[in-house]
């Protein structure tokens, strides 16, 4: 029943996404068995319901006197936690959603009115928590609209991305080096440091003759961090260098490195200037090809 899109059919699963999925002109009419329904009032942080990581959370937001209904939920997370927060409305409806984090002090962490990937306007947040602690998330309508009550669910989820948190311990030399193991992820915070050399985070590595490795950072570049990153990989000796990525701009460095020669080596994630450095978390992705 839609030529533009083979998956809505008279034999597809109706699925909650504000789209008439199997053409009987229902929309979402699926049974949900919600982990927690929001409960009256929750229009403030210090109000806010208690959900949990996986929960689906169900709800209502009532517009009928303007944009004056507003439904907050608290979480706690780990450090260096993925988020991904997706609304989706239940059943015709013009509700335009929208989500803001916040962080246990009630300031502004993340935001999103439209889902990123363009499908239309149920909201849907994906951002690293670096912090463990206490959040909250709020759901509210974008335009304000005039009608009366607006039925979502909302999906809850979050992992863990890192593998190898740097040493408690100074790790500024590759003496002192943390171990990453090639496919895993590795984080990090590169701290303050003026007029002196940056600080650098080792990491040693091993890996056997004819392994391919690719390095990518996330710092800068699609994530809060205001780290401008520089990634160099040494030998087994720890000081002659292989590869040095310092890319121009706000752009995270990348490689792919073959090593020729079975051994210990080691990566290094450091600022890319040397007297007012930039400074912030990274995430190390490695893959072994």
């Amino acid at each position: 029943c839609n030529d533009n899109d083979s998956t809505i059919n008279p034999g597809a699963e109706e699925i909650v996404d504000s789209v008439d999925n199997d053409c009987d002109s229902i929309i979402d009419e699926v049974d949900l068995t919600c982990d927690l329904n929001e409960t009256e009032p929750n229009d403030e942080q210090d109000e806010a319901d208690s959900m949990s990581l996986g929960d689906l959370v169900c709800g209502t937001v009532n517009t009928a006197t303007g944009a004056s209904d507003t439904d907050f939920f608290d979480f706690t997370v780990g450090p260096w936690t993925e988020l991904t927060i997706d609304i989706d409305t239940t059943g015709a409806t013009s509700f335009d959603s929208q989500l803001i984090l916040y962080d246990e002090d009630g300031d502004y962490v993340w935001g999103n009115d439209d889902d990123p990937s363009g499908s239309g306007p149920d909201a849907a947040i994906n951002v690293i928590l670096i912090e463990e602690g206490d959040y909250a998330v709020q759901i509210q309508d974008a335009n304000g609209a005039d009608d009366p009550t607006y039925s979502y669910v909302m999906t809850f989820q979050g992992e863990s991305v890192c593998d190898t948190p740097e040493p408690t311990t100074d790790n500024d030399s590759f003496g002192n080096a943390g171990w990453l193991t090639p496919g895993d992820n590795a984080c990090g915070i590169i701290t303050d440091c003026l007029f002196c050399f940056t600080d650098q985070d080792y990491f040693a590595l091993s890996v056997e003759a004819g392994d391919q490795v690719v390095f990518d950072i996330l710092a800068i570049e699609g994530s809060d961090s205001d780290l401008d990153a520089q990634l160099t990989l040494f030998d087994t000796n720890g000081t002659s260098e292989l590869m040095v990525n310092q890319p121009s701009g706000n752009i995270d460095p990348y490689f792919q490195y073959t090593f020729t020669v079975a051994g210990t080596y080691y990566i290094m994630v450091e600022a890319d200037g040397h007297v007012f450095n930039d400074t912030g978390p990274y995430l190390l992705y490695t893959t072994l090809l």
